[in-house]
């Protein structure tokens, strides 16, 4: 499964570690890369998640940054999530 983490604010802004949120199914697609995304994720809707983008994705040893979160059919069946794939997990 994909992990969901948040990272947490120390005192003054700086930004600390990252804290799971949850797991989830899903399935990864590679996108043209752009400004903003490297890849995709189809996900079924889950409200208690809360993804948003600035989030971090964890999957095997690969980690995602999330740039936007799309509802395609605007029904709260699936969500497509857009990410930026970053070189090294902290």
């Amino acid at each position: 499964p994909y992990t969901l983490q948040e990272q947490t604010l120390h005192a003054g802004g700086v930004t600390g570690t990252w804290s799971d949120v949850g797991n989830f199914w899903g399935r990864l697609k590679i996108v043209s890369p752009d400004n903003d995304a490297t890849h995709q994720i189809i996900v079924r809707y889950n409200p208690q998640l809360g993804i948003k983008p600035g989030q971090r994705i964890s999957y095997s040893d690969n980690s995602y940054i999330v740039t936007k979160v799309h509802d395609p059919s605007a029904d709260k069946r699936w969500l497509t999530i857009f990410v930026r794939e970053e070189q090294y997990l902290n």
